[in-house]
């Protein structure tokens, strides 16, 4: 009988989970708490885990990595389901050396989702209604979460040093990404795109610079003296007079 553990905190959506997959077979915890599912997790080993990323208290991609460096679960089939992320988060998310088996927007189909389950792990369609099981997750204090995380980090192989910091390094980088998302849409709620101010009319062309002025012209002009006109005047007379 297969195991499934569901971190979700859409109790409609989780009851729609639980009915459909009991119909199969399967028994299903649904948790709605990221320490919660991982306490569950660490003292009942699922065979598929089903994470909504829309967590309280513990983003799920948070979850995906500590399930994924646990030795214990980080074998186990692992699907993440969300209604905000984008196929570019997914994408920068399967780059990770803990990255989930599969990845699918909400809302979804139940039909499409056992699609993706069908995928992974083996579940039956013809089991009769009298062997269904479904479990509720016990509520699990702070105290017995974090004792089962001390039990975990004891007993867990040495990392090497390199792989460690290379984790530390990827998840940290992937946790500012998804933090700079969030602080983007935050602020384009708050302060919505304004219409880009009208620019300022362009300066009329400088007027071209004048002409040179244009050198004097000369004239040649012919100089008549007085005298030269009296000598003219008194020759015609004398030229003119009638002889006595």
């Amino acid at each position: 009988m297969t195991k499934v553990l569901v971190f979700e905190s859409d109790h409609a959506f989780a009851g729609e989970l639980r009915t459909e997959l009991g119909r199969l077979g399967c028994t299903v915890h649904v948790v709605d708490d990221g320490n919660a599912g991982l306490s569950l997790a660490a003292n009942d080993r699922p065979d598929l885990i089903l994470l909504s990323i829309e967590l309280p208290r513990m983003n799920g991609f948070s979850v995906c990595n500590k399930l994924k460096k646990d030795p214990q679960l980080k074998d186990v089939p692992l699907v993440i389901m969300s209604s905000e992320s984008t196929d570019e988060t997914f994408e920068q998310h399967r780059k990770l050396r803990t990255r989930a088996e599969d990845y699918v927007h909400k809302p979804i189909a139940i039909g499409e989702l056992l699609g993706h389950i069908r995928a992974l792990v083996p579940i039956d369609a013809n089991i009769e209604p009298d062997a269904i099981v479904i479990d509720d997750a016990e509520v699990i204090e702070e105290a017995d979460v974090e004792e089962v995380q001390e039990e975990e980090e004891a007993t867990a192989p040495a990392e090497g040093a390199g792989e460690r910091e290379i984790d530390d390094f990827l998840g940290g980088a992937f946790d500012r990404l998804m933090a700079d998302d969030d602080e983007e849409k935050t602020r384009a709620q708050v302060f919505p795109l304004m219409p880009p101010a009208p620019s300022a009319p362009a300066a009329p062309p400088s007027p071209p610079p004048p002409p040179p002025p244009r050198p004097p012209r000369m004239r040649n002009h012919k100089m008549v003296s007085a005298s030269d006109g009296f000598t003219a005047n008194n020759t015609k007379n004398a030229t003119t007079a009638t002889p006595i």
